[in-house]
C-alpha cells in the first residue's frame, strides 16, 4: 500500500470523521457502564440480597477512576473533527474554531492517565496474588492513594502545560498536540528558530507527555502480568508435589502399624487441611490471574497500532492511510475492551450456576428412579414371600391329610407397572413350585418352606444393599461431576 501523502481524498476525509464517533460512542457505553455499576447499581443489589452497604473495594476504586478518564479521553474523540477551525482545509465537517479545538485537545491530554491507571491496576494485581486476599488488603491501603494520584495528576498537569504552551492544535482527523500549521519547522529541529504559529517543539512534547509515558505505563503492565504467571506457576507446581506426595503416604499407609495409625491419622488430616488451603488460594490466584491477562491484552490491543504507526513513521519517515484507520478505531475502544473484561466474572458464575443446577438435577432424577425401583423389588420380593409361606401351609395341611398337593399358579403384585427386575425376582419362589403334582412329607416341606424364606429374606436385604450402595455413587459421581465442570469453567 502507498505511503499516505497527507492530503487524502474525500471518502478518506469522511471515513478519518466517521470512523472514531463509532469507536468512541461503544467506549464511552463501556466506561460509563462500569461507573454506573460500580457507584450505583451495586450498591442497590447489596442492599437488595443483604440490607447492608458494603464498601467497594481497591479494584472497583481503580476501575471507577481509570472509566472515568477514559470517558473524557473518549468524549474528546468522539468529537473528531467537530471542534476543529472552519478554515481548516482537508478535512470533512469541521465547524469549530481554535478554542474548541483546544477543548478538544485538553480532554484527549488528559486520557493518558488512563493508561497509566492500567499500570495501577497491574500493580494491585500483582500484590494481591502474591500477598494473598487478606495480607494485600493491608498493603493496598498504604498504597492505593498513590495509585490514584500518579496518573490523576500527571494528566492534569501535562494537560493545563500542554494548554498554556498553547500546544492543543489541528492534525487529520481530531484536535491534540500538535505543531500549527501543519509541516512547519519547529525549533528543536532548526537552530532555534521556528516558522510555526501555535504548538512550537509540539513533536518533541509529544514524545514527554504521552508516547513515553504511556509506553513505560504498557511495559510496566507486562512486566507485572509475566511475574504474575511465574508466581501462579510456582504455586501449581508446589501444589502437584504436594498431592503427589499426598497420594504416596496413602499408598504406603497399610504397611503401618496399627500403634502408628493413630498418630499418621492426625498428621494426615493437618496435611489435608493445608492442601485445602493452598487449593483455595491457587484458585483464588488463577481467577484474579485470568481477569488481569484479559485487562493487559486490552491495553495491548488498544495501543498497538499506534506503537506500530510511530515505529513506522520514525523509521521511514512516512504515513499510510490504513494505519491512521487502525489508529482512529482502535484508540477510542479501550472502554469497549475494559467493559467486556469487566463483565466475564459475572458471565462465568451465572455458567457454574446453571452447570450446578443442571447436575442436581441429573442427580435428584436419577435418585428418585433408584427409589422407585428399590420399591417395586422390595414389593415383588414380598409377594413372593407371602406366596410361599401360604403354599407352605396348605401344603402342611395337605399332607397331614395324605393328599397330593398341587401347586397354585404363582399370583403376581397388584402393581402392574413393574419392569423385568420385578418379573425376575417374583419368579425366584420356591423351588416346589416348580412341580405341578409333587408328594413330600411333612418335615421335608417345613424344611424347604423355612429355607425358602430365609432366602428370600436374603436376596430382599441383598437387593436393598445394591441399592443403597447405588445412591451412594449416584451422589458421590453428581458431587465429583459438578467439581469437574467447575474447575473447567474456572479455567476457561
Amino acid at each position: 500500500m502507498s505511503p499516505f501523502n497527507g492530503v487524502p481524498t474525500h471518502q478518506q476525509q469522511v471515513a478519518l470523521a466517521l470512523i472514531p464517533k463509532f469507536a468512541a460512542a461503544l467506549s464511552i457505553f463501556g466506561s460509563g457502564y462500569i461507573t454506573y455499576d460500580i457507584t450505583l447499581r451495586r450498591n442497590k443489589r447489596n442492599e437488595l440480597t443483604s440490607g447492608v452497604r458494603t464498601p467497594r473495594s481497591t479494584y472497583h476504586r481503580l476501575m471507577v477512576g481509570m472509566s472515568i478518564c477514559d470517558i473524557m479521553m473518549s468524549g474528546g474523540i468522539f468529537m473528531s473533527t467537530w471542534p476543529m477551525p472552519r478554515d481548516v482545509p482537508n478535512v470533512a465537517w469541521n465547524v469549530g474554531c481554535t478554542q474548541t479545538c483546544t477543548v478538544q485537545g485538553f480532554f484527549e491530554q488528559f486520557g493518558v492517565s488512563t493508561v497509566m491507571y492500567s499500570a495501577s491496576l497491574s500493580i494491585h494485581y500483582l500484590i494481591s496474588i502474591r500477598s494473598g486476599r487478606f495480607k494485600s488488603q493491608t498493603k493496598m491501603r498504604k498504597i492505593e492513594p498513590y495509585l490514584h494520584a500518579v496518573p490523576l495528576l500527571f494528566g492534569l498537569i501535562t494537560a493545563v502545560t500542554s494548554l498554556a504552551l498553547k500546544l492543543f492544535n489541528y492534525g487529520l482527523w481530531d484536535c491534540w498536540i500538535a505543531a500549527s500549521p501543519i509541516g512547519c519547522e519547529e525549533s528543536w529541529r532548526n537552530n532555534g528558530s521556528t516558522t510555526c504559529v501555535r504548538g512550537n517543539n509540539a513533536s518533541l512534547y509529544q514524545w514527554l507527555f504521552d508516547l513515553i509515558p504511556k509506553w513505560t505505563s504498557i511495559l510496566i503492565v507486562t512486566i507485572n502480568m509475566v511475574l504474575v504467571y511465574i508466581h501462579v506457576r510456582k504455586q501449581e507446581l508446589l501444589s502437584l508435589h504436594w498431592s503427589e506426595r499426598s497420594s504416596g503416604l496413602r499408598s504406603n499407609a497399610n504397611a503401618v502399624t496399627v500403634s502408628q495409625r493413630s498418630s499418621l491419622s492426625t498428621s494426615e488430616d493437618g496435611r489435608n487441611q493445608s492442601a485445602s488451603t493452598r487449593r483455595r488460594s491457587i484458585s483464588f490466584s488463577k481467577q484474579i490471574a485470568s481477569q488481569s491477562y484479559l485487562y493487559v491484552g486490552a491495553l495491548w490491543i488498544t495501543w498497538l497500532p499506534v506503537i506500530i504507526l510511530r515505529g513506522v513513521q520514525l523509521s521511514s519517515g512516512v504515513t499510510y492511510y490504513w494505519l491512521l484507520v487502525w489508529v482512529a478505531l482502535s484508540i477510542p475502544m479501550h472502554g469497549w475492551w475494559n467493559l467486556l473484561v469487566y463483565l466475564r466474572p459475572r458471565f462465568m458464575q451465572k455458567r457454574r450456576e446453571q452447570a450446578r443446577k443442571r447436575i442436581e438435577d441429573e442427580a435428584q432424577s436419577e435418585r428418585e428412579g433408584l427409589i422407585e425401583e428399590r420399591s417395586r423389588a422390595t414389593r415383588a420380593v414380598r409377594a413372593a414371600g407371602r406366596y410361599a409361606s401360604d403354599f407352605g401351609s396348605v401344603a402342611i395341611q395337605t399332607l397331614q391329610q395324605g393328599d397330593i398337593i398341587e401347586v397354585p399358579p404363582i399370583q403376581q403384585p397388584e402393581d402392574r407397572h413393574q419392569n423385568d427386575a420385578d418379573v425376575e425376582l417374583t419368579n425366584r419362589a420356591p423351588e416346589v413350585a416348580c412341580n405341578k403334582h409333587v408328594s413330600f412329607s411333612a418335615e421335608t416341606l417345613t424344611s424347604n418352606c423355612i429355607d425358602n424364606n430365609s432366602r428370600f429374606m436374603e436376596i430382599n436385604e441383598s437387593f436393598a444393599e445394591n441399592l443403597d450402595e447405588r445412591l451412594q455413587q449416584n451422589n458421590v459421581n453428581a458431587i465429583l461431576g459438578y467439581s469437574s465442570r467447575e474447575e473447567s469453567c474456572n479455567s476457561g
